[in-house]
């Protein structure tokens, strides 16, 4: 069992300090766009974090820029599970899609992506921790008939 709770209205850059993930903002985006939600154990033990920013980069679509779980708490259908509820929330608030960039190295990652419905729009090359990568974009169009186990 989890919890998702709204930590903080702020925007983060990726791979930043755990400061960056409530200062940090996102091109042309402002605090009351980004969302940092605390995923919580049932014992009050952080299992992990998201931040999602609406209506970027276009409106409607919503920019997941992190979502990073425990070590311990992977490969255990907690990850599907958050994603869940991060669609049911944002539907509500007017969500159409969700977009992420994923490291084209990052297989585990993309493969979980592409579970959940994700599909491939873009390659980007990117700068960051002083080196160059490719980054997959990856979108996903979400409707009231979701199939919420990614299948």
């Amino acid at each position: 069992m989890f919890r998702l709770f709204y930590i903080a209205r702020r925007s983060v850059t990726l791979y930043g300090t755990v400061n960056d993930i409530f200062r940090a903002l996102t091109p042309n985006k402002n605090y009351e766009d980004k969302y940092v939600l605390g995923v919580y154990r049932s014992d009050n033990d952080l299992a992990g974090i998201v931040y999602i920013v609406r209506d970027f980069p276009t409106d409607g679509e919503w920019i997941i820029g992190l979502m990073l779980l425990k070590a311990d708490e992977r490969c255990n259908g907690l990850g599907a599970m958050v994603h869940k509820a991060l669609i049911e929330w944002a539907i509500n608030l007017g969500a159409k899609t969700f977009r992420l960039g994923v490291m084209q190295d990052n297989y585990k990652a993309i493969s979980f992506w592409s579970r959940l419905g994700y599909k491939k729009i873009k390659e980007v090359d990117m700068e960051f921790t002083a080196k160059s990568h490719v980054i997959d974009v990856m979108r996903l169009h979400l409707c009231s008939g979701f199939d919420f186990a990614g299948k």
